[in-house]
């Protein structure tokens, strides 16, 4: 199929996917990113007392906005 595409002189679109990062975190990147053991993080996950986290295929994963979230609003209580 890319051969043929070649022949006619279709342009193919460039996937970018290394030059925007994620705004998804996995747990241990998360972990780093709120300054916490990622043993911590689980146990707030497990105690639902965490940062909002999704699943995407099967992977727990954070958005950076809820962390900061998460982060601000913990802060504040203290």
């Amino acid at each position: 199929m890319g051969e043929s595409l070649k022949r006619q002189n279709i342009p193919r679109r460039k996937i970018l996917l290394d030059d925007v990062p994620s705004p998804f975190l996995l747990p241990d990147e998360a972990a780093v990113f709120l300054r916490l053991d990622e043993r911590t993080l689980a146990n707030y996950r497990s105690n639902k007392t965490g940062p909002v986290y999704r699943k995407h295929g099967g992977s727990i994963c954070y958005h950076r906005d809820d962390l900061r979230e998460w982060s601000t609003i913990t802060a504040a209580k203290m």
